[in-house]
């Protein structure tokens, strides 16, 4: 049977679209795939920006010393909500997009007698020490301090122990030094019996005007959680909490706004500087006074 012209001409026309509908999926497909590594190649690059710029926003700020830093927050030292925001850098590029960092500084650690700031909880790695200033603030603070301490050790088998160390006197020229350890679970080396440290702990008393506090963790890291119990005292802050926001946005704007494109933080907390636990071995005195 012969095939008629018009038919041949029907099936040359379909086999056309065929081949041409094929021809557009395949760039359809290409296409997508195009768009979509672009798309992920962008956000890459605006995220590795954003985070630079809040990366350098923190290294800015570490850069400023502890009065600067301190001086820059309203509020005394026993104030740990008041917050100081600027930008970094401090003046807009010349670009239509620009990214920047906008820095948020406020204090930590000030110890109240009502929840939940009332509880300053520290990480101390095993053989290093956590160090609590009392006498930054406006004066000294006159008394006794009372503090319930309570500590945790991530391996059951090897428990922590803590070597406490308290510097305290109205007098620069004759201070006097105390030290203490408490040990969970058994009486071993002169160190008193805590039966239940993650829970109840101990309760300890400063001398008269603290200065510092020292407290060592031995044989495993710590969770140390120390608790202010002292009625109508607040314990002044121990360092600076840094969020670092970085911001990828439109530079025409006044400010940074509605058209950011992407935004990374940081936080890092810098706490006030201290000397390292051998300190409290270089000190060879017994508990009693250190004179100048």
């Amino acid at each position: 049977m012969m095939t008629s012209a018009s038919n041949q001409k029907g099936q040359t026309l379909i086999f056309v679209i065929l081949i041409m509908t094929i021809a557009l999926a395949i760039g359809i497909s290409i296409s997508n795939r195009t768009v979509s590594t672009v798309k992920r190649t962008t956000n890459v690059d605006s995220s590795s920006r954003t985070l630079a710029a809040a990366e350098a926003g923190i290294e800015s700020v570490l850069t400023r010393t502890v009065t600067d830093l301190n001086s820059s927050i309203s509020g005394s030292a026993t104030d740990c909500t008041s917050a100081y925001t600027t930008t970094y850098p401090a003046t807009s590029g010349s670009a239509d997009i620009t990214t920047k960092a906008s820095i948020s500084i406020k204090r930590y650690g000030c110890l109240t007698t009502s929840a939940p700031n009332n509880k300053y909880v520290y990480d101390v790695e095993q053989d290093n020490v956590l160090e609590l200033k009392f006498d930054h603030g406006a004066s000294l603070i006159p008394n006794n301090i009372n503090l319930n301490i309570t500590w945790k050790y991530p391996n059951a088998a090897t428990a922590s122990s803590l070597y406490l160390m308290e510097i305290s006197g109205s007098n620069m020229n004759n201070l006097e030094v105390f030290r203490k350890g408490y040990r969970a679970g058994s009486q071993a080396n002169n160190f008193e019996l805590v039966l239940n440290p993650s829970s109840t702990g101990f309760n300890y008393q400063t001398r008269t005007h603290p200065r510092v506090l020292r407290i060592l963790s031995l044989y495993s890291p710590s969770t140390v959680t120390v608790t202010n119990n002292t009625a109508g005292v607040t314990l002044p802050y121990q360092g600076f909490e840094i969020t670092s926001t970085g911001i990828l946005g439109d530079s025409t704007l006044t400010g940074l706004g509605s058209k950011d494109l992407v935004r990374r933080s940081v936080v890092v907390k810098r706490s006030l500087p201290y000397l390292p636990a051998i300190f409290n071995f270089a000190l060879y005195s017994q508990n009693g006074s250190l004179s100048k």
